[in-house]
């Protein structure tokens, strides 16, 4: 019976779940072995992935994305992990990227939201009540 990617990220999920860091670096390295074995490290890529999935569903993890027009300031970090400290659970995994196209702001995802405070989407906004009228 073939054991599929899925199945080997919940086992490894289970064996890591409440474990000392000392403690998951060995059942990690012990995992490797094991899929070296059985000639199944091409699959590591999809159980990274659905590892991943498990530590999101149970709060362990929790992926924040952050774009914004310029280079965030060590002030903004501060004050937007803060506020994701106070409204999310897990240890927080922060992407950061500059895009230009938003001329001021960012826009944050975290879960399953998403906060908008760039100066394109308060234009889009002052827009729209402009037109309502």
């Amino acid at each position: 019976m073939k054991i599929t990617a899925k199945k080997y990220a919940q086992a490894l999920f289970l064996s890591v779940k409440d474990k000392e860091k000392k403690e998951v670096s060995e059942i990690i390295d012990n995992f490797v072995k094991l899929l070296a074995e059985h000639h199944q490290l091409a699959l590591s890529r999809k159980i990274l992935y659905f590892l991943e999935g498990f530590f999101q569903k149970e709060g362990l993890v929790c992926p924040v994305s952050i774009e914004s027009a310029h280079r965030l300031t060590k002030e903004s970090k501060n004050e937007i992990m803060k506020f994701l400290e106070k409204n999310t659970s897990g240890e927080i995994e922060w992407q950061e990227k500059v895009n230009s196209k938003l001329l001021g702001g960012f826009v944050l995802r975290y879960q399953d939201k998403i906060y908008d405070a760039s100066l394109k989407n308060r234009l889009d906004q002052f827009n729209k009540e402009i037109n309502k009228k």
